[in-house]
């Protein structure tokens, strides 16, 4: 089973993951954690995209879909994954079905998270003082 979870940051998408994760036993994947542990394992693609965010860029489609395609040949992926916003742009959608479709699998499931945005600065802004992350701007919702 293949499911995705789509929605802005702050949504509530990672919580949501978690709690699937939980019930099913499915691998979640998010992005950046993608990014990270490509980066971490020193893949060829981790490496690519290390030098592009060390360059304050925003990582290609063709890399996203290529960290997707690695995890998705990983054993863990084999029954399924929750897909944590990994799809941000139509050629990452695109890309990333026609992956599933190459491993004869479809997402059975896309939930979208639409929350009002003064609920989503809130949120973000909450997180950043607890977690100290430095991709939540809230200033990044309104524009």
């Amino acid at each position: 089973m293949d499911i995705l979870l789509m929605g802005p940051p702050g949504a509530g998408k990672g919580t949501q993951a978690e709690l699937l994760a939980h019930g099913t036993g499915l691998p979640t994947f998010a992005t950046g954690n993608l990014l990270r542990d490509a980066v971490a394992r020193g893949t060829p693609l981790g490496l690519e995209a290390k030098g592009v965010m060390e360059a304050g860029k925003l990582v290609s489609d063709d890399i996203i879909l290529g960290v997707i395609r690695e995890e998705l040949d990983r054993p863990a992926a084999a029954n399924g994954v929750i897909f944590d916003g990994v799809v941000r742009t139509i050629p990452q959608a695109e890309g990333m079905a026609a992956l599933l479709e190459e491993r004869g699998r479809r997402l059975n499931a896309v939930l979208f998270f639409d929350v009002p945005d003064a609920e989503i600065i809130g949120r973000i802004e909450r997180r950043r003082g607890i977690e100290g992350r430095a991709d939540d701007d809230p200033n990044a919702v309104i524009t």
